[in-house]
């Protein structure tokens, strides 16, 4: 077998950023004064590094390659969906520029980076609040007569959040469609797009569109090196705390193999790679790869992932957990040999997540992300 360490390059190449959401939690009722003095919009916040690595592992072989693309956003950030378009396109200008895309590369994003499209076309005020929930209160105030519209569903735990993803949401599909579809199309490379909370989310003649008055579901979203949206869409089955006071669970049967030129991948979303019903169903079944679109919760507790596990993870770093009991220990009940699972870096209201991206090569040939910047993990088959 080769030496891993062997394995690996970095390259330095140009700047990003990127930012994740919080966990929510429903605050005071809604005050119907509202003061716009500071309505303007956000200014863009200034990188804070200077280049992005690329860390390699593998060699190119011509087989293909899984490229993880660890973002950092800062917040307000998603007050602006050119804002949002410039720091995927540095990412991935990056990564063009070292030579490491190819016919048979996939690109993933992390879990949520749709989500945060909510805050689009925000003004200044929303993003000085102290709490996420602070910011959706205010948010409600001042669109209170376009929320009346979009009523949250009864059985809302959280029915403030429900009612704005609502009326937000085809904003949210078309931003998220326009970017991705873009650039997927521009540098000729399927992107798995992360995901994004929408309700009754489906593809509809090669358009993302959504029902209002559906359940909200967190779905991945894929494009094709055409640019075109493709199935499968995963409808997330293995729901976060905060996920399950939002969202419905997807159906476990659904189809999650992703099939692009070169590669057959299976598409976890966050904690479903704890699940062992997911691998099971992938039993026997063609498969290349494995890839997850995940989200570090900057406010959580490493005990909190304890009620997906059977061992006691009392002590472990959440980093630890994600990787000793995700996809590393299922995978050789697939087909697959290689996997990657994507993390978003970044500081919310001066928290960090405690999460590392990370791959592995043939079973056994481990990498994890060396910065918590924006970087380019690329892993050859």
């Amino acid at each position: 077998m080769e030496d891993p360490e062997s394995q690996k390059e970095n390259v330095e190449v140009a700047v990003v950023e990127e930012e994740t959401i919080p966990e929510v939690t429903e605050s005071k009722p809604i005050e119907p004064e509202i003061v716009k003095e500071e309505d303007t919009n956000p200014t863009e916040a200034k990188p804070s590094w200077t280049n992005i690595p690329i860390q390699t592992n593998g060699e190119n072989r011509k087989y293909g390659n899984l490229v993880a693309m660890q973002t950092f956003f800062h917040w307000t950030d998603f007050s602006s969906e050119e804002v949002i378009e410039k720091r995927v396109n540095e990412l991935l200008s990056a990564g063009k520029n070292a030579g490491i895309f190819d016919k048979k590369t996939i690109v993933v994003f992390p879990e949520h980076l749709g989500t945060g499209f909510l805050f689009l076309d925000e003004q200044s005020k929303v993003f000085k609040e102290q709490s996420f929930s602070g910011s959706v209160q205010l948010m409600a105030q001042r669109h209170k007569e376009e929320l009346l519209g979009f009523p949250a569903l009864p059985t809302a735990k959280k029915p403030v959040l429900d009612s704005m993803i609502r009326w937000k949401s085809k904003r949210m599909a078309s931003a998220l469609q326009n970017i991705f579809s873009k650039a997927a199309k521009a540098y000729s490379i399927p992107i798995l797009a992360g995901s994004i909370i929408l309700p009754g989310p489906k593809i509809v003649r090669g358009e993302l569109v959504v029902d209002t008055k559906q359940p909200l579901y967190n779905v991945s979203v894929s494009f094709g090196s055409d640019g075109r949206i493709m199935e499968p869409m995963v409808k997330k089955t293995v729901l976060s705390e905060w996920e399950e006071l939002l969202v419905e669970k997807g159906d476990i049967n659904q189809n999650r193999v992703w099939i692009v030129p070169g590669w057959k991948v299976a598409v976890f979303l966050g904690e479903e790679v704890f699940s062992e019903a997911l691998y099971d169903k992938l039993k026997g079944r063609p498969l290349d790869g494995m890839v997850s679109s995940a989200f570090g919760n900057p406010f959580g507790k490493p005990e909190n992932l304890q009620r997906y596990i059977t061992d006691s993870v009392s002590g472990m770093s959440e980093k630890d957990i994600w990787i000793k009991y995700g996809m590393i220990k299922y995978i050789q009940r697939t087909k697959a040999m290689d996997l990657i699972q994507v993390f978003s870096m970044g500081s919310f209201l001066g928290n960090s997540p405690k999460v590392k991206t990370f791959n592995i090569r043939d079973f056994q040939f481990k990498d994890e992300a060396s910065s918590s910047s924006p970087l380019i993990m690329n892993l050859y088959f």
